[in-house]
């Protein structure tokens, strides 16, 4: 990267007349110029993915200068900034349709639909050799998006606690019911400050549980006895004497710290630091590690003397996938095409297997199936332990019959549908954490107001 970075300097310095030469030096430097940019691949990624999830990206496209070694390309990233992931699709769009935007889009998680009905996505029938080697359950049918790699996150339970608690270790693929059930025990004998982390997953699993917009009647379901009931619960769950809670936080605290961004998080408000902060001695550990990767599982037991259990479903949707689009009117496209081939090519995908990095950092899993045969031999000669490789078999097995779906949707949800719930999901934790709770006849104004606010957004 630095040597991309080095040769665009000298390359301007070059055109504004920085160095000067004779009439022969000007045109080879301006051929040398045009030869660079045939060859030059643009990645745009939003800012906060690029930095949250770097390991994560580079993994798709690992080792820069041995990628650009082997296919010839160079390969430059465009970091959209945006303090929203709707401000970075609004500047993304802005590019997309210049004569020269970006060749590649990188997303994770995120829907496609609006790339593919306005024509920005490329579809990419007939022009990929290594398209047939990613697994069917995972492929976008109509090839436009191409996932590079994927990822099952565990989560990891501290086993000193289940005699402290007086209870039973749970299955690998435990319930809704075991996860509240050891929380609340834990939360019982432990005094605990009220963080972030402890409302991440109550708050998502409730809100992920509730069928609210209705896309092909476009209707919004707000007010509604099962979301007056969800409010309720969670208000009880956060303020019902379970945590301390925040000294001074009003409504606006909870939102600006939950939700927080580079602006917020760089504030000398120690009352956000301490809020945003990772509990170290809670009972489970988010270790964003890959179950598909058995040897990360035996190094994470032995490390932590922990039990391994499956991250709670989302739904039916708990895969995450890294990949890209490509940009029918970038530059370069047939680089692009050429550069998403090398890293479905058996090699490059080993070579993204054999890749390890360090702990607590989400790396991705290959995507080409023509190579599991190799992958299970590898694994085989290991001295790994039984409980991790048959997590992985039965996961992979369930990704490949298709129990495991992709987070992100390939057809059924549009951006504007993607933004809408992402709204949605803010508008409800301020009633949530309201600064008093609200009386039933409020809330249920509250809540038509939001309904009506919402059918107007679905029916615009």
């Amino acid at each position: 990267m630095k040597r991309i970075f080095i040769s665009f300097i000298l390359l301007v310095m070059i055109l504004s007349g920085c160095f000067q030469g004779d009439t022969d030096k000007k045109s080879i430097s301006n051929n040398l110029l045009e030869e660079t940019n045939k060859d030059e691949v643009t990645i745009a990624i939003w800012e906060d993915d690029y930095h949250y999830y770097q390991v994560n990206f580079k993994m798709l496209v690992y080792g820069l200068d041995e990628i650009e070694k082997e296919t010839g390309l160079k390969i430059k990233y465009d970091i959209i900034k945006g303090e929203t992931q709707e401000e970075f699709f609004k500047k993304l769009n802005t590019k997309l349709y210049l004569d020269k935007g970006p060749t590649l889009i990188y997303l994770c998680e995120t829907p496609i639909k609006i790339y593919t009905d306005s024509g920005v996505a490329l579809n990419l029938d007939g022009k990929l050799k290594n398209l047939n080697k990613i697994y069917d359950s995972i492929k976008d049918k109509n090839n436009y998006f191409i996932p590079i790699g994927m990822n099952k996150e565990i989560c990891l339970i501290d086993k000193d606690e289940f005699a402290y608690l007086d209870i039973k270790e749970p299955e690998y693929n435990w319930s809704w019911e075991d996860y509240k059930n050891i929380r609340d025990k834990w939360l019982e004998k432990n005094e605990v400050k009220l963080r972030r982390q402890f409302i991440r997953k109550i708050y998502d699993y409730s809100i992920n549980q509730l069928d609210i917009i209705d896309t092909k009647n476009k209707k919004a379901n707000i007010n509604t006895e099962e979301i007056k009931k969800c409010i309720k619960g969670l208000r009880k769950e956060f303020f019902g004497g379970k945590y301390i809670l925040p000294k001074d936080f009003k409504e606006e605290d909870y939102y600006n710290a939950y939700f927080t961004t580079k602006k917020i998080s760089e504030q000398e408000k120690e009352g956000y630091k301490n809020f945003i902060r990772y509990n170290q001695n809670y009972i489970y550990i988010y270790t964003q590690e890959n179950e598909l990767y058995p040897y990360a599982i035996d190094k994470t037991i032995e490390e932590e003397n922990g039990m391994i259990v499956s991250n709670i479903k989302n739904r039916d949707r708990n895969l995450s996938l890294g990949g890209f689009l490509i940009n029918r009117n970038g530059e370069n496209i047939e680089e692009g095409v050429k550069l998403i081939d090398y890293l479905l090519s058996d090699e490059v995908q080993m070579r993204l297997y054999n890749t390890r990095i360090e702990m607590y950092v989400l790396s991705f899993y290959p995507v080409n199936k023509d190579i599991e045969d190799e992958i299970k031999k590898l694994e085989k000669n290991r001295d790994l332990n039984d409980k991790a490789l048959r997590i992985k078999a039965e996961e992979l097995e369930k990704i490949k019959s298709g129990e495991n779906k992709p987070k992100l949707t390939y057809e059924d949800q549009n951006m504007s549908i993607y933004i809408l719930k992402d709204k949605l999901y803010k508008d409800i934790f301020k009633l949530v954490f309201a600064d008093e709770e609200y009386s039933d006849s409020k809330l249920e104004r509250k809540l038509q107001e939001l309904e009506n606010q919402y059918n107007i957004y679905l029916n615009e």
